[in-house]
């Protein structure tokens, strides 16, 4: 003999559980247009170096510049930015043209926005489908990149040493020859 108490349990039981499959049938019967499946962008290290020294002087950049036994020295008498401050943004790249990453004038700054001096950084690239830039390891093993159609991208560069890392985007577009 069931008491009060078990009929309305069961009864809650039955609610939820219609509830949650309605809900499941819901999910699964939406339209695909509804549905995102864009992934967000993902980018990869194409250069490691140091911020600029002045306005007038590109980074110093380099494929795989740091290795992980030199970080704590690497990392004990950098500076610590607030911010990374872009010189030249947008870039305007084109297609079958060289871009040298050194041509990249990036400045640590602090929170007023005064120059410090260069501090580590890493460089890296967004990675559209289709490719815009050729990134195979002995392409940008001279810190240059390659683009091979038109499109756009974008670059990040953060700092290695800072935690949290401080971080910039540079938008670049190639076009035609």
């Amino acid at each position: 003999m069931h008491t009060s108490w078990q009929k309305t349990r069961t009864r809650k039981k039955a609610v939820w559980s219609t509830v949650l499959h309605t809900a499941i049938l819901s999910l699964l019967l939406l339209p695909s247009s509804n549905v995102s499946t864009a992934k967000p962008p993902e980018f990869v290290t194409i250069a490691e170096g140091h911020t600029s020294a002045s306005q007038d002087r590109g980074i110093e950049a380099g494929y795989r510049m740091f290795s992980a036994p030199d970080m704590k020295e690497l990392c004990s008498g950098a500076s610590q930015p607030a911010k990374l401050v872009i010189q030249n943004e947008p870039l305007a790249l084109r297609v079958d043209e060289w871009f040298a990453l050194d041509q990249l004038v990036i400045l640590a700054a602090d929170a007023d926005g005064q120059p410090l001096p260069p501090a580590p950084i890493t460089l890296e690239v967004e990675e559209p489908e289709p490719p815009v830039l050729d990134l195979r390891s002995d392409r940008i093993a001279e810190a240059r990149v390659l683009p091979v159609r038109t499109g756009s991208f974008r670059l990040r560069v953060r700092t290695l040493c800072s935690d949290p890392a401080v971080e910039a985007l540079i938008h670049a577009s190639v076009s035609g020859q």
